[in-house]
């Protein structure tokens, strides 16, 4: 005659897991801090393509005649020329659409990682050491206390994420086998 398993013995619903794990989860002001900024940024990427709906291709190259103007500009350099040379209505439109998903994308990764999921911890984690080859390089090149910053922040971010992926695959393993610790 089969035996009947016990209560330690049974297998645990996958269900029973994630609502345990959502009642065991602490958050951390650290990962809450890091999905405001980039929640923050997914929203001025929204104002940006807005911003180039609205104002159009004339009115940013009037804009940056201003900057030109107010900076002191070199009004011949490669790549402002280029730049003002790529500036038309089909151009802007396109770039409006990549910009608001990529508002669209780090706006779900903010909101992951306000609730903690694993996936955003990831997803902020390779996105941000993606990052950092490009800011070292530029602390490289321009010594001065923002690109140091930037560079700073961006292993800080990092390594919090990294730490949160590992806390969370600490708790599922607690809470699928609670007799291994």
């Amino acid at each position: 005659m089969p035996h009947a398993p016990d209560s330690t013995e049974r297998l645990r619903h996958p269900l029973d897991t994630a609502s345990a794990e959502w009642a065991t989860r602490r958050h951390d002001p650290s990962l809450r801090l890091i999905a405001l900024l980039v929640a923050l940024k997914s929203l001025l990427a929204v104002f940006i393509a807005v911003g180039l709906e609205v104002f159009g291709p004339l009115r940013m190259r009037q804009g940056i005649g201003l900057l030109i103007e107010r900076f002191h500009w070199n009004p011949d350099s490669k790549f402002l020329v280029w730049l003002l040379g790529q500036m038309n209505s089909q151009s802007f439109h396109l770039a409006a659409v990549i910009i608001l998903v990529y508002a669209c994308v780090h706006g779900a990764e903010a909101f992951g990682l306000w609730f903690d999921q694993r996936w955003a911890s990831w997803f902020g984690c390779v996105g941000a050491a993606l990052y950092l080859p490009v800011d070292t390089l530029a602390l490289w090149h321009h010594r001065n206390w923002i690109a140091a910053s930037i560079v700073f922040i961006n292993v800080l971010v990092v390594f919090v994420l990294a730490r949160n992926i590992r806390n969370i695959a600490a708790r599922r393993l607690r809470i699928t086998h609670p007799s291994a610790h």
